[in-house]
């Protein structure tokens, strides 16, 4: 509070002007910074605009003009890797729009970076086709040693979104292959800068101002950013996409969540890509090295960011799982872990039924997606007792159960796409076998025979994918 203020103006962040547009400045109550130079540095603090915006009739033009922009590789390499990361890995990093991306990386706009095309390329090389084992895992292992030296010196100026992006796709490929320490590390670099932008603090208040009609009000500026770059549907997708990757990467490399979700918050608020409704085909940069179970497919629409949506609102419910049953500092127990486990048993129930038809597989029944079967075994497994896997029954069914049915999309999805498996689903693999495990001291021997059977493939699988 500055000498001679009133009390009134305590709990509100300090205000600035910029360009004639009240400016919310965002410390912390207790912070000594008041960022004086921030008409300087504002400019260099940009997402592009809305993706809706952009024409489409345009797109051809731009991904042409991009072509030239590529880096380390050829054009027509280059022009691959891209078309398979936003083919394959889109949905995981739903951060990255293609049509803002190419059209920036053509005009030399915001939203390009060579860090983030670097990283591009580490994840797509994971997913290309014509590659084998050790050339995949050599030619990953440059892309990444090469943006690793681009955020050395990245990180030494203003902190940016697409740092922030490129620290993400480093942190899941790394994580992919095994490196969990270096896959931890660069999750939590892009951590304190969206910290830095104020990207995690505004996202909490999106909600309120997402639309044309609140540029006038004072809450279109927040932390240090233009009216155009606040109102912009990328913010909140960046916001969600952090919490989603940062609590994912912590799940799975074993690490409690340290990004808890914030009050309010809503992934069905997250706004589409402009590329949502096209059709989603699979890629290969050698269409003679498509199987024969990909020839032909085509899925209506894509709905890159309506899965991104479920996989958030999965994550919430995951998070407080995490959190109560498997954190150092929980203190559940007796009927405090019952009626928990009761109330999150409903919350998964709930989310299952309310999944949008329109996204659910026609197979009838229609399968859920595999973190959703992984999020039942994480919940039971803690509660398994000796009667319980000896006799496949109470906890011990519903694990089974679970554990069956996640092991039937995960080699469904590897006998389609072969390689071309994220860490996510990895995850999900890995812990249906910790299950699947347990149940080789089943008194039954046909679910010995079984569990045994799901080990075997869970480890082809796994063997196959994390030399990729």
């Amino acid at each position: 509070m500055s000498p001679g203020g009133s009390s009134s103006s305590l709990g509100r962040a300090p205000k600035q002007v910029y360009g004639g547009a009240c400016v919310i400045v965002y410390h912390g109550l207790t912070s000594l910074t008041q960022e004086p130079d921030l008409g300087e540095r504002q400019p260099q603090l940009a997402a592009s605009g809305s993706d809706d915006l952009i024409d489409p009739v345009y797109a051809p033009f731009f991904q042409a003009m991009a072509s030239s922009r590529h880096i380390t590789v050829a054009p027509d390499i280059g022009n691959a890797l891209l078309e398979c990361f936003f083919c394959y890995s889109a949905s995981s990093y739903c951060i990255v729009a293609k049509s803002t991306f190419l059209r920036d990386m053509a005009l030399g706009g915001p939203s390009f970076s060579e860090l983030l095309l670097m990283s591009i390329y580490a994840v797509a090389t994971r997913m290309i086709d014509g590659l084998g084992d050790s050339e995949r895992q050599a030619q990953g292992d440059l892309f990444i040693s090469l943006a690793r030296e681009m955020l050395s010196k990245e990180l030494q100026g203003a902190s940016k979104i697409t740092t922030v992006q490129a620290l993400l796709l480093m942190s899941g490929r790394e994580s992919a292959v095994g490196n969990a320490t270096q896959g931890w590390t660069l999750a939590g670099i892009a951590f304190r800068l969206v910290q830095d932008v104020s990207v995690w603090q505004s996202g909490a208040l999106l909600d309120a101002c997402t639309s044309a009609d609140c540029l006038s009000s004072e809450y279109t500026c927040l932390g240090r950013m233009s009216r155009d770059q606040q109102a912009c549907p990328p913010k909140r997708r960046a916001y969600e996409t952090v919490f989603s990757g940062r609590h994912s990467r912590g799940t799975t490399v074993g690490r409690e969540p340290t990004f808890p979700p914030r009050k309010g918050q809503d992934p069905s608020r997250v706004p589409d890509f402009d590329m949502d409704t096209q059709p989603w085909v699979p890629y290969f940069a050698n269409p003679g090295l498509r199987p024969e179970s990909l020839v032909g497919y085509t899925y209506q629409p894509r709905n890159v960011v309506a899965a991104f949506r479920q996989l958030a609102s999965l994550d919430l419910i995951i998070h407080d799982l995490i959190v109560e049953l498997y954190g150092p500092d929980s203190s559940l127990d007796g009927s405090c872990r019952v009626a928990f486990v009761a109330r999150t048993r409903v919350r998964l129930e709930d989310y299952w039924a309310e999944f949008p038809g329109s996204m659910k597989s026609t197979i009838d029944p229609a399968p859920p997606p595999m973190l959703y079967h992984a999020a039942w075994i994480l919940l039971y497994r803690p509660q398994l007792g000796d009667r319980d896997i000896q006799g496949v029954t109470g906890a011990g069914h519903i694990c089974l159960t679970h554990s069956a049915s996640a092991h039937e999309l995960g080699s469904t999805y590897h006998r389609t796409f072969r390689g071309k498996m994220s860490y996510l689903p990895m995850y999900c693999a890995f812990v249906s076998a910790t299950f699947d495990i347990l149940l080789l001291k089943a008194d039954d021997m046909r679910t010995r025979s079984d569990s045994l059977s799901r080990l075997e493939s869970w480890l082809e699988i796994l063997s196959a994918v994390r030399t990729s």
